[in-house]
């Protein structure tokens, strides 16, 4: 069974005060985290507001690398997180020792530089960016073929799901790209109906800048879209 959810994030032009007060409104009891913009102050602010939601989950976390083990644990019993998730150690070396927690964090995939076996063999697993895999099969990256040849040898366990553009979209570097954290149209989701079942994992998280409010729109629709492909957990 595969859940499809909501995620409060700390990047672009994501507010997450208001994404927040969104989740305690609309009465949501399970919800995704991106910490990756916040520093340790601004993640205490975090936590401190989402504390205040009665019963909330967050089954799903992007860490930094520059998070302690104790944060982590702290996560895992306040919120029941499940799963962590952090980007190839290669382009983010860790700051500390995760022990046995090791086996609950992922190791997320990106172009550059793409993730290694051993690193996907040390720790939990794959969390499959359908995005940023879509982006390089876009660019005929070499990074395509790379990252699909270790999705066929390791169990992909969750997922990361951003827009892809119709068009290129210039990012700050004066890159361009496909993929982008910022939804405009649904059919920018069309794209992962290309790729089979053994692609999604327990959880397809949106990683995405809109309001909660869009996200469940977007949910709506990922779940009718991928209701002939996948059997989906039904939403809370």
């Amino acid at each position: 069974m595969i859940k499809i959810l909501p995620s409060i994030t700390t990047t672009g032009v994501a507010n997450w005060q208001e994404n927040i007060d969104q989740v305690a409104s609309l009465g949501i009891n399970e919800v995704a985290l991106f910490v990756s913009f916040a520093q340790e102050i601004e993640r205490k602010e975090i936590y401190k507001k989402l504390e205040k939601i009665p019963d909330l989950q967050i089954p799903f976390c992007h860490i930094r690398s520059d998070m302690p083990k104790s944060e982590l644990l702290y996560l895992k019993q306040k919120f029941n997180t499940d799963l962590f998730n952090i980007h190839t150690l290669k382009s983010h070396p860790l700051e500390y020792e995760y022990g046995e927690l090791k086996k609950s964090i992922l190791i997320e995939n990106h172009a550059h530089p793409v993730f290694s076996e051993q690193e996907i063999t040390e720790f939990g697993g794959i969390c499959l960016d359908l995005a940023h895999l879509e982006n390089a099969r876009l660019e005929s990256s070499e990074a395509f073929e790379k990252t699909v040849r270790l999705i066929e040898k390791f169990s992909v366990r969750a997922n990361h799901l951003s827009a892809i553009s119709f068009t290129p979209v210039r990012i700050e570097n004066e890159e361009f790209r496909f993929d982008e954290h910022l939804d405009h149209n649904f059919r920018e989701f069309d794209y992962i109906l290309r790729y089979p079942d053994n692609y999604f994992g327990k959880y397809i998280i949106l990683e995405l800048e809109n309001s909660i409010n869009f996200q469940l729109k977007i949910r709506d629709y990922l779940t009718k879209i991928l209701s002939q492909k996948l059997i989906l957990a039904m939403p809370n």
